[in-house]
């Protein structure tokens, strides 16, 4: 009869100790670390959640600048091929709003000729212009952004 009391005993003591153990847990992380029973690690849980919260808003703000540096780019380039905007203007804009892009500077310096560097963003705007423009309106746009770029920046608008 001891025994089975003893049995009886430990079969309650058990889940109440783990309730125990799993409530001050929930309540108090740090507690249940100290005494080292925090077998779920909820501590480091809780601070992986913190940090996955912090990078998920900080991605969530990158995304929102390069949405709206497209955004701003693809209405300059809508200006540039309609004409309401001039190619230097437009070079002058998206130069003001990106000149502290290193990737930027990096894509220019490689990829496109030019003078300076704003120079070298008028020749890859009138690239993607060219390239967004309509066909059949292609050779006149081109004609006219080699003029634009020739008159501003006193040199033939690089092939």
């Amino acid at each position: 009869m001891a025994r089975i009391r003893k049995f009886r005993v430990a079969a309650l003591a058990v889940p109440v100790a783990l309730v125990f153990v799993a409530g001050t847990a929930m309540a108090d992380p740090v507690l249940v670390e100290a005494m080292g029973l925090d077998v779920w690690h909820i501590g480091q849980l809780e601070r992986d959640l913190r940090e996955a919260d912090l990078a998920d808003r900080r991605l969530e703000r990158e995304l929102q600048a390069v949405l709206d540096r497209t955004a701003v780019h693809n209405m300059i380039l809508d200006d540039v091929i309609a004409g309401r905007l001039t190619l230097s203007d437009a070079a002058y804009q998206k130069w003001e709003l990106n000149r502290e892009r290193t990737v930027l500077i990096d894509f220019l310096n490689r990829y496109r000729s030019g003078p300076s560097l704003e120079a070298k963003l008028a020749h890859d705007l009138s690239v993607t212009a060219i390239q967004k423009s309509e066909p059949d309106a292609r050779p006149a746009l081109k004609s006219r952004l080699a003029s634009a770029y020739e008159s501003a920046y006193g040199v033939a608008l690089p092939k």
